[in-house]
């Protein structure tokens, strides 16, 4: 094996090894989160705030660090998102799902 070829293998190695790590620190959506959540979007379940935190950590993390919901108030995690749509192209569903699960994983601390 070619020295390119193995330091490319240890750059997605240590890339995967970061994204398992710090998904792993993510809070996981309790049923208080999604009743919290179902204020501003009814109907809202513990398994919609589970995908929102899924395609948090697969669309987010291949361009930085995640923030731990915590790291911020409900409001800004709104703006946040808002404003990285058209970098992370995230349809308005993607966009909807992520934003719930970061306003009410990071309500709770609040």
């Amino acid at each position: 094996m070619g020295r390119t070829r193995r330091n490319v293998l240890a750059i997605v190695a240590l890339v995967g090894a970061g994204v398992i790590g710090c998904s792993a620190a993510l809070d996981h959506p309790t049923p208080r989160d999604a009743e919290w959540a179902s204020r501003e979007w009814p109907g809202t379940t513990i398994e919609d705030l589970a995908h929102g935190r899924t395609l948090y950590v697969d669309r987010c993390s291949g361009c930085h660090n995640l923030h731990l919901p915590a790291e911020h108030t409900p409001d800004e995690w709104k703006g946040y998102v808002a404003y990285m749509v058209a970098d992370a192209r995230l349809t308005p569903g993607e966009q909807t799902a992520i934003t719930r699960y970061l306003v009410a994983t990071s309500a709770r601390t609040r």
